[in-house]
């Protein structure tokens, strides 16, 4: 019997201490509360509201390229308009690129597969990577091939707003 009342008796003191221990985290928790609640007359109401947590556009993935520099430059744009609706999914210049790498096939995949082995320093820089781009598969003289656009532009039988489009 003796033996019974000491095991309630510890049970009790256990109990007791758990309270205890309850009580000051409760304690603990208030003043917390108390704290924040100070605090929140000094946020912003103005504030925008985090990106973490409102859902990203729903955009379509751009075409792979296959290195036709009469593709590049809408291609390119694609891309960059892109990587600007999903910014967190690419928040650094590393994974811009990577991502531009998993869109290119064909000749643009064999010029990409040696900066990818040999692990180049283009990978880090995204400007210097679309450089790097540009020079190999956009318009060597843009300024020529513009003219030259310009030059074989004409309305013909199209609305205005094609051709107005086709003049920009």
């Amino acid at each position: 019997m003796e033996n019974a009342y000491e095991q309630i008796v510890a049970s009790l003191q256990s109990l007791q201490q758990q309270v205890q221990d309850l009580s000051a985290l409760l304690q603990e928790l208030q003043e917390r509360i108390g704290s924040l609640q100070a605090n929140q007359g000094s946020i912003q109401v103005n504030q925008r509201p985090s990106t973490s947590f409102m859902k990203e556009p729903k955009i379509c993935m751009p075409e792979k390229f296959d290195g036709d520099r009469t593709k590049f430059h809408g291609f390119l744009q694609q891309v960059k308009l892109y990587i600007r609706m999903q910014h967190d999914r690419y928040p650094d210049e590393a994974s811009k690129v990577v991502f531009i790498g998993t869109l290119l096939c064909g000749q643009a995949l064999s010029w990409f597969a040696p900066i990818l082995e040999k692990n180049m320093a283009v990978l880090q820089d995204y400007e210097g990577f679309l450089r790097e781009l540009s020079a190999t598969f956009g318009d060597a003289d843009t300024s020529r091939v513009a003219e030259t656009k310009l030059r074989k532009l004409g309305q013909g039988n199209r609305p205005a707003s094609t051709y107005a489009s086709e003049f920009r």
